[in-house]
């Protein structure tokens, strides 16, 4: 399975995990988590760049990113890695914003 059809399916099925950050970045754009659910499934692309980030939990932690609009034309930026929590896939979504913030 491709990364994209990953992530997608992960948005699906609820496996999702918000940081503050994230959540912090979607109230001052005023998106819902909805609006990146939808973005997320939406998308048509995704971009892969190592993690720099000193909460990595390694050094090989890749971040994907991803661009796309929701069903109402809303285009929304996306940030997040792949991790396992207790054996299971969650995508922890570490920025959401609507893009032009």
């Amino acid at each position: 399975m491709d990364l994209l059809s990953r992530i997608k399916r992960l948005a699906i099925r609820g496996k999702l995990i918000w940081t503050g950050q994230a959540v912090t970045q979607m109230a001052h754009s005023g998106i819902t988590r909805e609006d990146v659910i939808e973005s997320i499934i939406n998308a048509q692309f995704v971009i892969t760049k190592s993690s720099i980030s000193r909460y990595r939990k390694s050094k090989k932690e890749k971040v994907h990113i991803m661009k796309s609009f929701t069903l109402d034309g809303l285009y929304v930026y996306t940030k997040g890695v792949i991790r396992k929590v207790n054996g299971e896939e969650h995508f922890f979504i570490i920025i959401s914003a609507k893009k032009g913030d």
